[in-house]
């Protein structure tokens, strides 16, 4: 094996966005949307294309550089965002603990489940995402924002990833604690991010986090028998 190419696995690998969005099409391509959707092997790589799309929109708003992580042994959270910032010549680590929804309109409402995950003891540093996958129904984001106040909400902050055309744009709402909202084009958003490094790790170092480019690594796809 090429040693520029070594095997990773998911664990204390940071992925560019854009990676994972590269990841899932690979997947849908092989094996079509419906089994992506529908087998819980591909879980892992559905919930990381939907943290992917949710940090390149928040790139849109804040101009950061943004990466993920896959958690496989750990029941939360499903994925984790991180962002490196720099104090007094230190990198500091802002993780993101991420729990991720996926919901259909012929399902529970929007409202129904972030109540019901509302009721597990999450820790309150944890994001709530729920990801609308089916587009066609307006999503009125501003009276989710309304309903859930009386909730008790365990989490930090919960936002509402959904497409808005065929055109790969995007509405993210934060609809708790503030409501906000960033309208993005995917396409754009992964040309604008093609300068970042594909993978990446971290190394404790004193005060502060030292970044680690992987270069280019070999990370093992979910397969089934087709």
């Amino acid at each position: 094996m090429n040693e520029k190419m070594r095997q990773h696995g998911y664990k204390n690998l940071w992925m560019n966005p854009n990676v994972a969005i590269v990841r899932l099409n690979y997947l849908i391509e092989k094996y079509g949307i419906q089994k992506i959707i529908n087998k819980s092997i591909f879980k892992h790589e559905r919930e990381a294309w939907i943290v992917a799309v949710f940090l390149l929109g928040l790139k849109q708003q804040d101009g950061k550089e943004y990466w993920l992580e896959i958690e496989t042994e750990q029941a939360t959270p499903d994925i984790y965002g991180y962002q490196l910032r720099e104090v007094e010549g230190n990198n500091y680590r802002d993780v993101f603990n991420i729990e991720v929804v996926e919901w259909e309109e012929h399902g529970a409402g929007i409202v129904d489940i972030i109540k019901n995950k509302s009721q597990k003891l999450y820790p309150a540093y944890f994001y709530l995402l729920v990801y609308a996958r089916k587009g066609g129904e307006v999503i009125d984001c501003n009276k989710i924002y309304n309903e859930i106040l009386s909730f008790r909400i365990p989490f930090s902050e919960i936002w509402i990833l959904a497409s808005s055309s065929y055109n790969q744009d995007y509405d993210l709402t934060r609809v708790y604690k503030q409501i906000f909202q960033i309208r993005f084009n995917l396409s754009s958003a992964i040309i604008s991010n093609k300068e970042q490094k594909s993978f990446a790790t971290f190394l404790k170092r004193g005060k502060g986090t030292e970044f680690k480019n992987l270069g280019q690594v070999l990370v093992s796809y979910p397969q089934i028998d087709e």
